[in-house]
């Protein structure tokens, strides 16, 4: 028997890491919604020694039912780095004011939900939150615009319609790096952990690793592929703040389980190493001891996909050399590839041809024309 709309949004919602607002969705359902409004937000590692900074992940989940089926279309992405943890702007304590622009009255949510008392209390909701917020623009400018971008379904209502454009044209600065904003849809089947590390730097861009089959209806078994996906920071957002996830597959000539054999480390064991790799192809900066531990107990890796290797950065989040700590086969292998690099004569004319760029062109191509891994996207027994 197949699942009912609501059961299925909740296992995709699951699978997706949302699984906290299926309570939200339960509730919006109980309401007789269709087009569900359904938002979460993250807070991340402080980012600096007090801890009075940190990092916030902002989410709205696109979910919605249509002739009785669940239909999960993705969900958009705000980061917000260097956001305090709470702040006092006269009267106004920031830890409160963000409590309430959590948990807007609504319909589903009222006490009672009869329909004039809603609008009344929302109203109220409104003049009071209006008041507050322009104390906060009035005092700390770049405050107030970090908090239209986590809290936009909130605020962009009480903005003065004259006022709201340049608003938006503000946010699309991102702040000098400090707001950015990426829609995820369901046929790439990112997840909410993914989409921070996707989304942590501009600089030092990291890498997920997503598993696909084809559609190809035609065919009895389907074919499996996969790619390693990054956001381009290197091309502007379009209107909406989103940015090209660039892929790259096979034919890219990236192996990182061979790549980290490359380094001299301590794993404990099997499930160690195994474990590792399962959380470098989410994108987190994974910690594990070298052998050598004269500089550094502890290094962090990461995929530059780009560059077909590893970032590696100590524990206050500098730049590390490989050198050090490849194995002396590795050590070897790069003196003779420099050696036989400096010894290649130089080409008269023309580019030369990278068989890599060609299959990659292909992938790219094919990925045009399959879709995600039911895995991913389809119902869940």
């Amino acid at each position: 028997m197949a699942d009912n709309p609501v059961e299925w949004l909740s296992k995709e919602h699951k699978f997706a890491g949302f699984e906290m607002i299926n309570d939200q969705l339960q509730l919006q359902v109980a309401a007789g919604m269709t087009e569900f409004k359904l938002e979460h937000q993250d807070r991340f590692h402080a980012t600096n020694a007090e801890g009075m900074l940190e990092h916030r992940m902002a989410f709205t989940i696109q979910s919605r039912i249509l002739n009785e089926k669940g239909f999960y279309n993705g969900f958009d992405a705000t980061i917000v780095k260097n956001m305090p943890t709470d702040l006092q702007i006269g009267d106004i304590s920031l830890k409160e004011l963000e409590i309430r622009l959590q948990s807007p009255p609504q319909p589903w949510n009222t006490p009672g939900s009869p329909t004039a008392g809603y609008e009344q209390i929302r109203a109220k909701y409104d003049q009071e939150l209006t008041a507050d917020l322009i104390k906060v623009h009035d005092t700390d400018q770049r405050l107030f615009y970090k908090l239209v971008a986590l809290y936009q379904s909130v605020i962009d209502p009480l903005l003065a319609p004259d006022h709201r454009q340049s608003v938006m044209d503000i946010l699309k600065t991102e702040l000098d790096g400090d707001v950015r904003r990426q829609r995820f849809y369901n046929n790439q089947a990112i997840t909410r952990v993914e989409a921070f590390n996707l989304l942590d730097s501009v600089d030092r861009p990291r890498a997920v690793l997503k598993h696909y089959r084809t559609n190809d209806e035609t065919k009895d078994q389907q074919e499996t592929y996969s790619r390693w996906l990054i956001v381009n920071y290197e091309k502007p957002a379009n209107e909406y703040g989103t940015r090209e996830l660039r892929n790259f597959g096979a034919g890219w000539g990236f192996d990182h389980r061979n790549d980290i054999s490359r380094f001299n480390l301590e794993f404990s064991d099997d499930k160690h190493f195994e474990r590792f790799l399962r959380d470098i192809e989410k994108g987190h900066k994974v910690g594990v001891p070298p052998v050598d531990k004269t500089e550094h107990e502890m290094l962090y890796f990461y995929v530059n996909i780009q560059r077909k290797t590893f970032t590696i950065e100590d524990g206050s989040g500098e730049l590390v050399k490989h050198d050090r700590y490849l194995t002396e086969m590795a050590k070897q292998e790069r003196s003779e590839r420099n050696s036989n690099t400096q010894n290649v004569p130089t080409r008269a004319i023309g580019p030369a041809s990278d068989k890599s760029d060609d299959d990659q062109k292909k992938n790219d191509q094919r990925e045009r024309i399959v879709g995600p891994d039911r895995e991913h996207l389809g119902p869940r027994k």
